[in-house]
């Protein structure tokens, strides 16, 4: 599960450059998409890496953007390449949505994830019971196999935590999240503990946002703000719907966002007062 097994990441890297080498050429994505015979709709899937880059149209491209530097086109056209192989998730594919499936790619190859969530824990942090609670509920109409296969998913998606070079996370948890209580008391309180054991690690920081600041966002939204290992890689924010995902990059969204985050960390409370207070609510279950 390193870095260079995700191949969405990659889509991403080549899909980054096509956009900068069109817009460079002054070409919109409708005479490009004219001289590679596709429909608009299609290049700009394959600009915001929403579909597989064969290496064929990575070079068609290169050739429009009058990209002749062979070191350069024998690296997008790699990357293309690569990016076509299998991740480790997609061994999942039977229980995965195809939205999801590019957000794994993306937090694999993060080397930070900050995460606000308002009402459930994120999934890097849960334990198997209060997964399982969860893909249990009756709106999802997910049957036990199904249940026990996202359970599995999510568990290896937590290798990121403990891997060589592991991926940082911070969370800044309302505090609701503390005390809503998913599979019973039992579950929910070896949860909380899981909680204290993972706040240990070097690479996990937690925090939690008490009720008495009030409303802190104008939205009760929760996301994640993703960043890469290379500076030129730009962050990615990512919005979770029950009908699909977000997935916004535009420099004025990250901004809002990274705006967002920092107010969410100088509103909560300090780590040490974090974790008594996920002490104080396990200990009251």
């Amino acid at each position: 599960m390193a870095i260079k097994e995700s191949p969405t990441f990659r889509r991403r890297r080549v899909a980054l450059e096509l956009r900068r080498l069109r817009e460079g050429a002054n070409l919109t994505l409708e005479q490009a998409s004219e001289h590679l015979e596709c429909s608009p709709t299609k290049l700009s899937r394959m600009e915001t890496a929403r579909t597989p880059l064969h290496p064929r149209d990575v070079r068609d491209l290169l050739d429009l953007y009058g990209v002749t530097d062979e070191k350069v086109r024998e690296t997008l056209t790699g990357l293309a390449r690569d990016s076509r192989k299998k991740g480790w998730w997609q061994g999942y594919d039977d229980v995965l949505p195809a939205e999801y499936s590019i957000y794994l790619g993306l937090e694999t190859a993060a080397f930070s994830i900050e995460v606000y969530r308002s009402q459930l824990l994120y999934g890097l942090f849960q334990t198997p019971d209060y997964a399982r609670a969860l893909m249990g509920v009756d709106v999802l109409r997910l049957s036990p196999e199904e249940v026990d296969r996202r359970v599995e998913l999510r568990m290896a998606r937590q290798e990121l935590l403990t891997r060589e070079n592991p991926v940082r996370v911070w969370a800044i948890l309302d505090e609701s999240v503390l005390h809503r209580v998913v599979g019973g008391r039992e579950a929910m309180r070896a949860q909380l503990q899981h909680l204290l054991r993972l706040a240990e690690r070097p690479n996990v920081t937690i925090q939690v946002l008490p009720y008495q600041v009030g409303p802190v966002l104008a939205t009760p939204e929760s996301f994640n703000y993703l960043r890469f290992p290379d500076p030129n890689d730009s962050p990615i924010v990512y919005i979770e719907y029950s009908t699909g995902a977000l997935y916004l990059e535009r420099k004025e969204e990250i901004a809002e966002y990274r705006n967002m985050i920092d107010h969410l960390i100088a509103n909560g409370v300090s780590v040490d007062r974090s974790l008594a207070m996920i002490a104080a609510a396990m200990d009251e279950l």
